[in-house]
């Protein structure tokens, strides 16, 4: 009886194991995809990208260009470096997070919800809100994850944790979209 006892916790252990492994590791590709294509997207709109820095008023009007040529190489190397699994890329993915989080917040409270996220994750303007504030919240909490929890699983569940990781941010990407296009729509119907 003890010895099926045993052997029934250690399965549980090995399954509870090979789920955070799964989950952390599929965090860390959600997390990098999105990093590097917000990197990519902000190379890509650089000419907008000081303005919109510029929008949230945070920052003297001296520091806004550095911070718009930084940022995205920053978001670049940020997405590659949580490929690798350690907590110094999953913490550095927290810390950018949460400055992002709290500018955001910061320009809510001022009343400030018309000004453009900056994202550029889905081409389209996206307005500040707090769906934007829970959004961060959750990548923050799967930073907060990874970093813990910086797993070298199996080859096989780490193959299994990469393919999560996508079909989460193409599930994640998606959902962007519908945002920015609901933002979109109500701009259109207030006209």
């Amino acid at each position: 009886m003890a010895a099926q006892a045993l052997s029934e916790g250690v399965a549980t252990a090995d399954w509870g194991g090979m789920l955070l492994a799964v989950s952390a590791l599929a965090g860390r590709v959600l997390l990098s995809t999105t990093f590097i294509q917000a990197g990519v997207q902000k190379i890509r709109y650089r000419a907008q990208l000081g303005g919109v820095i510029g929008n949230y008023r945070l920052l003297p009007d001296a520091l806004v260009p550095v911070v718009s040529w930084l940022l995205p190489p920053l978001e670049l190397v940020t997405g590659v470096a949580l490929l690798v699994p350690s907590g110094w890329s999953a913490l550095g993915a927290g810390c950018l997070l949460v400055l992002f989080t709290v500018a955001i917040v910061t320009n809510l409270l001022r009343g400030r919800r018309h000004i453009d996220c900056g994202c550029f994750q889905s081409e389209l303007r996206q307005e500040l809100g707090w769906g934007l504030v829970s959004r961060n919240a959750v990548l923050l909490a799967i930073a907060a994850q990874a970093a813990l929890f910086p797993v070298h699983p199996p080859v096989l569940i780490w193959v299994a944790a990469v393919l999560f990781g996508l079909v989460s941010s193409v599930l994640y990407q998606a959902v962007n979209v519908l945002a920015a296009n609901r933002s979109a729509l109500r701009s259109l119907t207030a006209q």
